[in-house]
C-alpha cells in the first residue's frame, strides 16, 4: 500500500489544473486516512512518514496558498462573507464556508496520520503559513516619536 500511495501522490503532484489537483489531493488524503494501518505495517517507515509529509506540503505550499476561485471551491461570483447571517470569528477571519469545511476536514484527519506509526515520526503539517504581521499576539517593533523602537502586541485576528 505504501508504494501505491507514493505513486498516487506523485501523480497528484503532477496535475496542472488547481481544481483537479485539489480533488485528487482530497481523495488521496481521505482514502489514506481511512485505514492507517499501512503507515504502521511496512518495511520502510521513514519513507512512508516522508510521503505523508509530502502530502501535507502539497496542501500547505501548493493548494491552500491559492484563493477559493483558483481552487474552484465555493459559489462562483458570490462572496459568502457578505451574506446575511454569515458568521465571522477570530479563528476563521474572512475564510469562506467552503475553505472552513476543508480546513476542518484536514484538522480532523491530522491525528489519524500523526498517531499511525510506532516506528517513525509522522508529521502532517497542512496549515498554510499566515501572512506576516497577521498573527494575534505577535510582537512587532514600532518606532516611538523619539526614534527608538518598542514592542507592541498585534491585535489582528489569526486563523488557528
Amino acid at each position: 500500500k505504501a508504494s501505491i500511495f507514493e505513486a498516487e501522490l506523485l501523480y497528484t503532484m503532477s496535475i496542472k489544473s488547481l481544481p483537479a489537483k485539489l480533488c485528487a489531493a482530497l481523495a488521496l488524503t481521505r482514502v489514506a486516512s481511512e485505514d492507517t494501518y499501512w503507515i504502521h505495517d511496512n518495511e520502510v517507515p521513514d519513507e512512508v512518514a516522508n510521503s505523508i509529509q509530502k502530502l501535507a506540503s502539497l496542501w500547505r505550499k501548493n493548494l491552500l496558498k491559492n484563493d477559493d476561485a483558483e481552487l474552484g471551491i465555493g459559489l462562483e461570483g458570490l462572496d459568502v462573507r457578505k451574506m446575511p447571517g454569515s458568521k465571522r470569528s477570530k479563528e476563521t477571519g474572512d475564510l469562506s464556508d467552503s475553505r472552513k469545511a476543508l480546513y476542518k476536514f484536514l484538522e480532523l484527519i491530522t491525528p489519524r496520520f500523526e498517531s499511525a506509526s510506532d516506528y517513525a515520526r509522522v508529521k502532517f503539517n497542512w496549515r498554510p503559513p499566515q501572512p506576516r504581521g497577521n498573527k494575534a499576539g505577535s510582537s512587532q517593533k514600532k518606532r516611538r516619536s523619539d526614534g527608538s523602537k518598542r514592542n507592541e502586541q498585534s491585535n489582528l485576528p489569526h486563523i488557528f
